[in-house]
């Protein structure tokens, strides 16, 4: 967590964590580096990520889960088992083959034309392609103003206090904990 957080504090758009081996790594990775009700990073505000201003923290933090890159780097041969979970991962933005190390912990050190790195390749290059139709689902709902809006009448959750509501739309702010609309989503898959 210090690590990442520190990084992040300091103004990093992105961070890329070496060694991803499971998704559970993944998700601490995404915990550590989002703020609540999305995950446990601690609220610095008003330093070098801010530009040392100050304004709006909900929205400041919604801003910075949107433009902090997370990526994996698989570079072990757990990784690559764990390579759909990890890619599956709410928050993972990127898969990165570290090619020394995984040929190195594939025994096969520095050979990248080693039948198996080449299956390691495409096996990340395929995982990707798998996860890329879910964002871009999810780009099609922002682009077409439906995250928040639907044609039918629809099950809502916040997911600070974790209120239903019932409607084609999302509140503008939750009747239970007074979060703003950016804390609702389908209670289900949204993409």
């Amino acid at each position: 967590y210090s690590y990442i957080a520190r990084a992040l504090d300091l103004g990093a758009r992105g961070i890329m964590v070496p060694m991803v081996e499971s998704a559970q790594q993944a998700a601490e990775i995404v915990k550590a580096s989002r703020y609540p009700p999305l995950g446990r990073r601690g609220a610095a505000f008003g330093f070098a990520q801010c530009d040392y201003r100050s304004g709006d923290l909900e929205g400041t933090k919604q801003a910075y889960h949107q433009r902090s890159l997370l990526i994996a780097q698989i570079e072990t041969e757990r990784g690559l088992e764990s390579l759909d979970a990890i890619a599956a991962t709410e928050g993972i933005d990127v898969l990165w083959l570290g090619h020394f190390d995984l040929s190195n912990f594939m025994g096969i050190a520095g050979q990248f034309d080693h039948p198996a790195f080449n299956e390691a390749f495409k096996k990340v290059a395929e995982a990707e392609l798998a996860h890329e139709t879910r964002y871009k689902k999810l780009l099609q709902n922002v682009e077409k103003d439906t995250v928040y809006k639907k044609d039918k009448v629809i099950r809502w959750k916040c997911n600070n206090c974790g209120y239903i509501h019932e409607g084609k739309e999302a509140p503008e702010e939750c009747p239970a904990c007074k979060h703003p609309k950016g804390y609702f989503e389908v209670l289900a898959e949204n993409y």
